[in-house]
């Protein structure tokens, strides 16, 4: 395989739109980050980003990883929409349920005894949990069916309406946190229910199809959830910490570095929307580590190179957009740099190795990353703040990924790789699979933080 073929992305039209998407979804966030920071100054900014940290968390683990089933099943039969979607509505709506009452022990428990203002705002993202558990049940199913058009317009609506909101509230002078914590949930519903209608248009009106099980629509999700679900990107454990453990400033200050770092985690994200299904499709192991790694490369090169140039004008960007109350997280911006790449490049190994048969390596590199995050914050927070828990990102990450990668290359040697069976991408189904079939892979972790 030549140099070129290597640093080249499979399926280039959906993987370019998918990117696209990712590139778009940075901009709106840099605007809008960058004029809440500037409305809000570092404490109520980082006040703000704290109550944003659970619904978005909560969402993501109280989900249980259903909605990446409902992908992956709908992808091998596409004609089982609507009945597997019947199927999940009543756990979809007991899970809302439940992520309701936890955010509101939280908020309660979190913010009642604060600021008034903040502790008002607090209790407005109350809707935003359910709405965003249903928002990602929507890009499932829209995923299974190869809907990618559709797919990333509903991931757009959120972030686009959310950056109008607070250009609007810029514009108008109404600046406060309430106002700003109002129209972030607001844009969250109004991205549900877009998702939702667009969704439910698409579901096929012919003759009734068997839905799976559930019990092989939670056996996908248990095998798959680990993997799925980081405790950087889905829980923000990292942002939970400097908030909780340290101050409202330094979270503030936090938050405006990792605003620089989501650029190149969304190229990895939207690019593993495309490698999961492609490399899943192949017909041999042979061709299916190709693809894979073809994927894995070229997402870190691009990645390497976004990385690099957002290095070298930190010091010049950083004041330039949030102002020079801010200037203090230039240090943090490229710490957190270097943990968005080595993230991204686990990310993007991830859902291509399990296309590629490697089921379980995945979760075990979260679960590694885990085991080394965990002390590592706790040891570097108490010495060196902030930069300690980017500090500590930075480890974990790189351990992780190592860990991944060597899995993969011992797997390769010793051919343990399965395609397409049972201890495949994730779980035997009587459901007829082909290569037109599967073209879903999980859902990209989302933030407006």
């Amino acid at each position: 395989m030549t140099l070129r073929s290597r640093l080249s992305l499979p399926r280039s039209g959906a993987t370019i739109g998918a990117v696209a998407t990712g590139l778009l979804l940075q901009a709106t966030l840099v605007v809008s980050g960058v004029l809440v920071a500037r409305m809000l100054g570092p404490e109520d900014r980082g006040q703000l980003a704290l109550m944003m940290v659970f619904p978005l968390a909560l969402a993501q683990l109280i989900g249980l990883g259903l909605p990446l089933s409902a992908t992956y099943f709908i992808s091998r039969a596409r004609e089982i929409a609507g009945p597997l979607t019947r199927s999940l509505a009543p756990l979809a709506a007991a899970q809302a349920v439940l992520l309701l009452a936890v955010h509101a022990g939280l908020v309660v428990a979190v913010f009642a005894d604060g600021e008034p203002s903040a502790s008002r705002a607090a209790f407005l993202t109350l809707v935003v949990g359910p709405v965003v558990l249903c928002h990602y049940y929507a890009l499932g199913i829209l995923q299974g069916q190869a809907r990618y058009r559709a797919f990333n317009l509903c991931r757009l609506v959120p972030f686009i309406s959310y950056g109008v909101a607070v250009l609007a509230i810029f514009a108008t002078g109404g600046a406060d946190i309430e106002a700003i914590a109002a129209s972030w949930s607001v844009t969250y519903l109004l991205g549900a229910v877009v998702a939702a209608l667009v969704t439910a248009r698409g579901l096929p009106s012919g003759p009734p199809a068997a839905a799976p099980p559930r019990r092989e629509l939670v056996r996908f999700a248990s095998k798959s959830f680990v993997g799925w679900v980081s405790p950087v990107d889905s829980f923000r454990i990292d942002q939970v910490v400097v908030g909780l453990f340290l101050s409202p400033v330094a979270l503030g200050l936090y938050v405006t570095g990792l605003a620089f770092t989501n650029l190149p985690r969304f190229i990895a994200q939207s690019v593993g929307v495309v490698a999961y299904p492609t490399v899943a499709e192949k017909k041999t192991p042979a061709e299916a580590r190709r693809s894979m790694w073809a994927f894995f490369s070229g997402t870190v090169a691009f990645s390497a190179v976004t990385v690099a140039v957002i290095w070298v004008l930190a010091d010049w960007l950083v004041p330039l957009l949030f102002g020079a109350a801010f200037a203090d997280a230039v240090g943090l911006t490229r710490i957190l740099l270097v943990s968005a790449l080595l993230l991204s490049a686990r990310r993007i190994l991830t859902d291509a190795a399990r296309g590629a048969g490697y089921a379980g390596l995945g979760s075990v590199a979260e679960v590694v990353s885990w085991v080394v995050l965990v002390p590592s914050v706790v040891l570097l927070a108490a010495s060196s703040g902030a930069a300690g828990v980017a500090l500590a990102l930075v480890l974990a990450s790189a351990v992780s990924l190592a860990m991944l990668a060597a899995g993969v290359v011992i797997g390769d040697r010793r051919g343990t790789a399965t395609i397409n069976s049972a201890e495949g991408p994730a779980t035997a189904s009587p459901l007829p699979q082909s290569a037109a079939d599967i073209d879903a892979s999980p859902l990209g972790h989302q933030s407006s933080t």
